[in-house]
Parts: structure tokens; sequence; C-alpha cells
């Protein structure tokens, strides 16, 4: 009920095809198919630093894509950001196209530019903004169409039909919330509930300095480089700086749910990686520009910020840790040595209050459907008589709670109880 579903289509369906191989489970299918998302990004990448500053701008853009750091951790992750990431710089290529066309001959890509934002928002929530923002841009061309003295009628309706075809995804999945959850809302309350522990317990005032202390924490090279490309362009030629409108408008769209507690970038900093590969293309063109334009000095400029970002973002990919403390894969790593030596009526019952104990831990213990999930207060209510409580669950069963307080009464009751960092390990 949180994740939206066209990763799991494309997967799903390239597991389908090779089954006949017998493949099973293949953490290398998805990593491929980002791979080849991250591959349509650097051909997207190429093409808006082409546009701007020629062959050299759009060599010198990959180069600093391929070696930007997050971007190679997400294409290796599994997880869905290659995928909104090139739908986003697709978006912002297009943008660019759009916005340069006579309005009345504009319809072609504002037909692409939907198809765009139709699949994006099938990816993740964010690409929900993405949508929004391809709605909002029609609709200059929409009033030009309304006062136009010519009978624009039917490019008008091709424009509502196209705002009705996009608002499929977002009507669809909060129908499907209700239906299955009873809450039309349940995709942002399964996110405030994961980040409850987290940002939730942070300030609004904390919230709000989160996404750029995130942005220049994780990327200063990038960050840094490309503030300054969109200073010097918004002075010299604002029209270049165009095609980032709905990378700005996605971006501010994080912003907000990070305010709101939905998103918490600070522990995944991956989620701003399409603004960093937004502004690649700036970056390079601004390299080449100065290199060509500014004589010695521009050169060892444009060498300078080269081997700064090079430099940055080769130690961040040699020196990479996440957020999660060692504790999580060594409790994960005990709960599946637990489950290979109890294969038949067993189970790990694990107190779950973020995002940790409901999806990595399980996920890295590989046997995640043999994984119970249950509350704080339900184990403080059962703390009296902890055997009894787990023994409702399985035969053999591991217990894996976060309380020092249950934890001790645990050892009280004659039970096994081994610390891991935050997690106390209860067995019989």
């Amino acid at each position: 009920g949180y994740w939206l579903p066209f990763q799991f289509w494309i997967v799903g369906i390239t597991y389908r095809l090779l089954s006949p191989l017998n493949l099973g489970a293949e953490i290398l299918v998805p990593v491929v198919i980002n791979n080849f998302f991250f591959i349509g990004t650097l051909f997207i990448t190429y093409q808006i630093a082409f546009k701007m500053g020629g062959k050299t701008a759009g060599f010198l853009a990959c180069i600093l894509a391929s070696i930007f750091s997050e971007d190679i951790f997400i294409s290796y992750s599994a997880f869905s950001e290659p995928i909104w990431s090139f739908f986003i710089l697709l978006a912002a290529y297009y943008t660019h196209e759009y916005v340069n066309k006579n309005y009345e001959k504009r319809n072609p890509t504002a037909f692409i530019l939907s198809i765009i934002g139709f699949l994006a928002a099938t990816t993740h929530y964010i690409g929900w903004f993405l949508m929004a923002f391809i709605g909002l841009l029609f609709i200059p061309t929409v009033i030009k169409l309304i006062y136009d003295k010519k009978n624009r009628q039917q490019q008008i309706v091709n424009v509502i039909l196209l705002w009705l075809f996009m608002a499929l995804v977002p009507f669809s999945w909060f129908l499907r919330s209700y239906i299955v959850f009873n809450d039309f809302l349940r995709p942002f309350h399964a996110a405030a509930q994961y980040q409850q522990g987290y940002i939730g317990q942070m300030s609004i005032i904390e919230r709000m300095l989160v996404p750029l202390s995130t942005l220049f924490g994780n990327y200063p090279a990038a960050a840094w480089s490309g503030l300054f490309c969109i200073i010097f362009w918004a002075i010299k030629k604002p029209g270049i700086l165009t095609y980032l409108w709905g990378i700005f408008f996605v971006f501010l769209g994080l912003c907000l749910t990070t305010i709101m507690a939905y998103s918490a970038p600070y522990q995944e900093p991956r989620y701003f990686v399409f603004l960093i590969l937004g502004l690649l293309p700036l970056i390079a063109y601004t390299l080449s520009y100065i290199w060509i334009n500014f004589a010695v000095v521009g050169k060892v400029f444009s060498v300078t910020i080269f081997l700064v970002y090079a430099i940055s973002n080769l130690y961040q990919v040699y020196t990479f840790t996440n957020y999660f403390g060692p504790d999580v894969p060594q409790t994960a790593k005990q709960a599946l040595l637990f489950l290979q030596q109890n294969p038949e009526k067993s189970a790990v019952i694990l107190e779950t209050d973020s995002f940790t104990e409901q999806t990595v831990i399980p996920i890295t213990g590989k046997y995640f459907w043999k994984y119970e999930h249950v509350t704080t207060e339900e184990i403080f209510q059962s703390s009296d008589d902890l055997s009894t409580y787990f023994n409702e669950f399985a035969k053999n069963w591991l217990g894996i709670i976060k309380s020092e307080e249950v934890a001790d009464k645990a050892r009280t009751q004659g039970l096994d109880v081994t610390q891991i960092g935050s997690y106390y390990l209860i067995s019989p």
C-alpha cells in the first residue's frame, strides 16, 4: 500500500520472461533494469548538454554523471530512483522544447510530456510532483488558445484529455487505498508512520533545513558548482535554465514532504539524485564555456572545478556508509541464522516502530515472510509472560525487541537475552 507499481511491473514481467531458465529470485534482474534506465539518463544528459554547448559539453556531462557517487549506488540498490530520475530528466528535455515552440504547435510535445508524467506517477509519489508540474505547464497554453481568435477548441480538448489521463494515476491509487485499507490517504499515513521515529521527531524549523543541509552536505562539489552556474546564467542568459523548471518543482515538492515528515532526505540522500543529474548538463556547459571564453584563467578554473568534483565523488565512492548502524545487519544476520537452523514452524517476532524493522531487517534476513511485526504497546502488554506470548506465533521463535525494560523482564523469566546495539534478541 506504499510503493507505486511501475518498477514491479517491469521486474515482474522480466522474471516471467526468464522463468523457463529457473533463476528463482535473482537480484541482478532489478539491478540490470536500473542500469538500463541509468544508460537512458546518460543519453538524455548528453542531449541536454549538447543542445547548450555541443559535443564537448555533452561528453563532459556524461563524464560527470558516470562518476557521480550517489548515482552509482542507486543503480545497484534495486530501488526506483534510477527510474523516476530518468523520467524527470526526460521531462526536462521536452519542457525546454515545449516552451520554445509556438503555443499552437505544442500539442505533440504536450502528448509526450503527459506520457512521461503518467509513467513517473506510477513509479513513486515523487513522480506525482512531476505530473503536477506538467499539468501546470499546460495552463498558459490553454489560456492563449482560449483567447485566440482562431478556432482552437480541438487543441483545448486535447489538453483537457491529457490532464484527465495523468489524473488517472493518483485517482486510481487513492481509490485502491480506500478499497484495500479503507483509507484514501494510506500511502501518506504509511510514510508518516515509517518516519515517526526519525524526522517526525524534529521541529518544523529543523525539517525546513534538512533538504539544503542534505544537498550541500552530501553533494558539496556538485551542489556548490550548480549554484554558481545557476547564478551565472540567471544573470547572463536566463533562457538556458528553462529545462530546470520541472526539476526545481519536484525538488520543492520534496521539501514540502520533508516539512510534513513524510520523507527524510538526510537518511535517503538518493532522493536528490535527480536534482544533481539535472544540474550536470549546466555545469558541463558552463565549464566548457568558461574554458573557451576566459583564456588561461578560464582553463585553470574549469580544470580546478572538474578535479574538485571528481575527487569529491570518488572519495565518497570509497568511503560510502548508509545511515543504518552496524546493529541492523548484525541483528538481521542472527535472525537469518535462527531461521536457517529452524526451517519448520519458526518465526521471528520483531518489535516494529520504524522503517528499519518494517523492511530493512526482514529483507536483509531473507526469509521476510517468516517475520511477525508487533507494536511496542503489544510487547509491553505481554511482557509479564513473554514465552506464552511468543509461543502464540510459532513453536520455534526468536523475539527481537528494543525496550531495555522488557529485556530485563525477559531475563527474570528465565529467557535468554542477547543485546546487539539497540536490539535485544530473546529466545527460550
